[in-house]
Order: structure tokens, then C-alpha cells, then sequence
């Protein structure tokens, strides 16, 4: 009998650990041999799985053992929060996309992952999306179609299960009318057209364009934040509350690097902007943050509840993640772009007081629970094997082809990671600096959610399992 390359380079990981970190496994199903890799997920509690299967017949979708029709294509979301939903999308041999929640098979126009939004009990769901083959946009909700609008935001639930919106009526190069909607009521409008600008060397944007200009976001006390118009200029706001007022607004750009340039009126170039994609809150605070750009500079900064964030000036809103908040906010890390030459780009990671680097990128930040360490990627610029994880500005990895997001466990004291150690594999789980076994796709993880151990959840050929490592002090 012979074993492949990465099985044998995982049992050599493994007896170097020593008997204490031997994984102990918990098998969550046996995937059928023509799995699509990449395709699998899991629901919270482990119960429930999915994953697509391709073959010359076309593409299934097989969730508990169960098989979906053919498909021309088709793609994952998630299961949804505690009820465990299951969430994906398909198109048929007409290329109508679909929008498929358990079993009900929902036609719609252009849509993306982050338009699908649950409530906290994951029993109600929402989508935003572009009515099929038609401008404009609708809202879904618990599959009942409101619209359609001109444009519509991506919409949000309250901890209640109340949904917000905003939606837009009237021709957008006329002074149109847009609304707050809470519940089925309209709490806020605004009647004419605000600047919106456009990245100048960003992708190209297909589907509803609010998304990009304004937002809406419950907060963990129940509070609304918003951008929205007010006349002629922008506002975020946490329920009634101002936090700021812009001339403009914009979207981040994942492709961009350098100075941060927009297309647009003359606000683009001179006047206060807002990156609107970039507003984020805590998880357990009412703790808002956010890129801007102050009129009359080229340099962006982080504000956090209205406060600007100590940094230098930076060329541009960090395009990857938005500003990385501990989960009562009062903590705050971020990357910093501070130079753009024919040497590349220079790019500090800020973390309160502290400054790391420059590097010329980076990539997945995580701040600890109690705000004081911070983990993130870099790389030396090299093509080859230039990422490593730093730890409060220390290299504490090898180099990789590439790496996951780095988290540490609630003390602090535990960071993990997954990497690649070639764009051939093999991908590995690591632990404090030691690598643990091989894996094939990434489900979630590292999960410090027990007692003296860290998990992960992966897919290893045509098996799905939570494997689980010993802390070591």
C-alpha cells in the first residue's frame, strides 16, 4: 500500500509534535469522489453539511446525503446562524440565477454573498439583488419581493428581527427621493441627489450602485447606523445621532494600490469623502468606525466614534478589511498606506500607539479579545515564498506561499493560523509557530471555543471532520 506525498508529510508533522498533540478527530460526513473542491460548508452545530458535486451531467447540490437537481452552475453561501438554514446559488440551463434557501427556489437578477443578510436566530433572511434582466433593485424578504426600487442598500436586521433599508425612487440624474425604511415604515428621507464618486482604477461594479454610496448596519444595543443623503451632502448617523457629514461618498477598492483616486464631481477631488464600504461596528459595543477623507487633502484616516485614530496619513482607505474592532470598541487596529513610488508601496500597520513595518503588503489582521496583541500577514515583496504572520510586529512564522487569517485564543497567549506552502499545497493547520497535519479545504478555523484545545474544521479528500489540538503552556 502505497500513501500520496501529503499524507506521508502530515504523519511526519504529526510524530514530530509528540504524543501530546495528536489530533482527535470528529467525523462530520463522507463526501461522495466527485466533490468540487472548495464547496463544502457546515452548519454551526455540526448537524447539517453541503457541498456540490460536478461531473459531465452537470453540477448538484448534495446537502445530508440528499441531491439537489442538475444545475448548470452553482455555489455555497452558508448555513444561517443557530436554525441552520441552508443558503445557496444556482442557475439552470437558461442561466437564470437563483436564490436557494432550504427548498425554496427564489428567481432573481444580479446579486453577491454579502447582499444575504440573517437575523441573530438565523431563522429570518434578506437579500438585495437587481430584478432579472432589469435595472433597478428588489428586496427579499423570507422570500417576499419588495420592489421594485430604482436602487436599494443592502439590507440589515435588527437584534429583534426587524429589517431596514434604503431604497431610492425616481431617475437618478433627477433629484430623486431616498428612504429609511424600518419594519414596513418610512423613518427618514431625503429628496435630491448627493455626489457619489467612483474609483478610478477599481472593477468594474455590476448590480444596484446604492451599495457602493450608502449603508445601513444595527448595532449590538439595537441602534441604526446609517450614510445617507441629507440635500446635497452625506450623513452617518447611529439612530438620530450625527457622527459625521461628507461631501461625497465612495467605495473601497480591492484592486487598487497607491494614491486613492475618484472619478466624480468636483467633491471627488477636493471635498470631505466617506468610504462608505469601509463603516464597521463592534460586536458588542455601539462602537462605529470608518475611513474619511477631510476636504482639501489627498490623505485618508480612521475614525472611531467621530475621533480621529493616531496614524500618519495614509493614500488610501484599506480596500481588504475595514478597520479591525475588539469587540467592545475599544481597541482599534488598521494598515496604513504611506508611500507609493517606482520602489512599490510602503504599507504601516497601526495598532493604538503602535506602528509596525512598512511592508509592501498585508493582509488579515486579528486583534486579541482584550485589544493588547495584534496578528496579521506580511510580505517581503517576494513572488514566491513572501508571507509570513507577525505578532505584535514580530515575525513568529516561516515564510509561506500564502496564509490565512491568523486568531488567537481568548488569553492571548495562543495564535493559529493555516498556510500554503506552495500554490501546489501542501495547506497546513499551525499552532504557536508548530504545524499540526495537511488539510485539502478550509471549513472554519482555528475555533478556541473549548477548554485547553483549538480546532479546526476541514475537508481532507472525500472526508469532512473537526480535528482537535491540546494547548500546550
Amino acid at each position: 500500500m502505497t500513501r500520496s506525498p501529503a499524507v506521508l508529510y502530515a504523519l511526519v508533522l504529526l510524530a514530530a509534535c509528540g504524543p501530546d498533540l495528536s489530533p482527535r478527530k470528529e467525523r462530520i460526513a463522507r463526501l461522495a469522489d466527485i466533490v468540487l473542491p472548495g464547496s463544502a460548508i457546515v452548519s454551526d452545530d455540526r448537524s447539517r453539511y453541503a457541498y456540490l458535486v460536478q461531473d459531465a451531467d452537470g453540477t448538484r447540490m448534495i446537502r445530508d446525503g440528499v441531491t439537489s437537481e442538475n444545475y448548470h452552475v452553482a455555489t455555497n453561501r452558508s448555513f444561517t446562524p443557530k436554525a441552520n438554514r441552508h443558503v445557496y446559488w444556482a442557475q439552470r440551463s437558461d442561466r437564470q440565477p437563483l436564490l436557494v434557501v432550504d427548498d425554496l427556489v427564489v428567481p432573481i437578477g444580479f446579486s453577491r454573498h454579502e447582499y444575504v443578510v440573517f437575523d441573530p436566530s438565523g431563522t429570518h433572511w434578506a437579500a438585495l439583488a437587481a430584478p432579472f434582466e432589469k435595472a433597478g433593485a428588489i428586496i427579499l424578504r423570507d422570500g417576499e419581493t419588495l420592489g421594485p426600487f430604482a436602487d436599494a442598500s443592502v439590507p440589515a436586521w435588527s437584534p429583534a428581527a426587524t429589517l431596514a433599508y434604503l431604497r431610492a425612487l425616481g431617475e437618478p440624474l433627477l433629484a430623486r427621493r431616498t428612504e429609511l425604511v424600518v419594519g414596513d415604515a418610512v423613518v427618514r428621507e431625503n429628496t435630491g441627489n448627493a455626489a457619489a464618486c467612483i474609483p478610478a482604477f477599481g472593477e468594474p461594479f455590476e448590480g444596484p450602485e446604492l451599495p457602493r454610496q450608502a449603508m445601513v448596519r444595527y448595532l449590538s444595543d439595537g441602534r441604526l447606523a446609517s450614510v445617507m443623503p441629507l440635500d446635497d451632502r452625506w450623513v452617518l448617523r447611529r439612530d438620530a445621532e450625527v457622527l459625521g457629514t461628507f461631501d461625497a461618498t465612495a467605495p473601497t477598492a480591492p484592486g487598487s494600490v497607491g494614491p486613492y483616486l475618484l472619478a466624480g464631481a468636483d467633491a471627488c477631488q477636493r471635498g470631505s469623502v466617506i468610504a462608505v464600504t469601509s463603516v464597521t461596528a463592534a460586536e458588542q459595543g455601539p462602537v462605529v468606525a470608518w475611513w474619511e477623507r477631510p476636504a482639501d487633502t489627498p490623505h485618508w484616516r480612521v475614525m472611531v466614534d467621530g475621533k480621529a485614530a493616531l496614524s500618519p496619513p495614509c493614500l488610501r482607505p484599506w480596500p481588504h478589511q475595514p478597520p479591525q474592532l475588539t469587540a467592545n470598541g475599544r481597541a482599534v487596529a488598521f494598515p496604513c498606506s504611506v508611500r507609493f513610488d517606482d520602489k512599490g508601496e510602503a504599507i504601516k500597520v497601526i495598532h493604538g500607539l503602535r506602528q509596525y513595518g512598512p511592508y509592501p503588503e498585508v493582509w488579515a489582521l486579528a486583534l486579541s479579545d482584550d485589544g493588547r496583541r495584534l496578528a496579521y500577514g506580511a510580505s517581503d515583496g517576494s513572488l514566491d515564498l513572501g508571507w509570513a504572520v507577525y505578532a505584535d510586529g514580530v515575525q513568529v512564522s516561516e515564510r509561506y506561499y500564502a496564509i490565512w487569517r491568523p486568531r488567537f485564543d481568548s488569553t492571548g497567549q495562543h495564535l493559529g493560523w493555516e498556510a500554503m506552502r506552495s500554490g501546489r499545497g501542501p495547506n497546513v493547520l499551525v499552532l504557536d509557530g508548530r504545524a499540526l497535519t495537511s488539510f485539502d479545504d478550509l471549513l472554519d478555523g482555528p475555533l478556541f471555543d473549548r477548554p485547553g484545545e483549538v480546532g479546526w474544521i476541514i475537508r481532507r479528500k472525500r472526508h469532512l471532520a473537526r480535528v482537535n489540538f491540546p494547548l500546550r503552556p
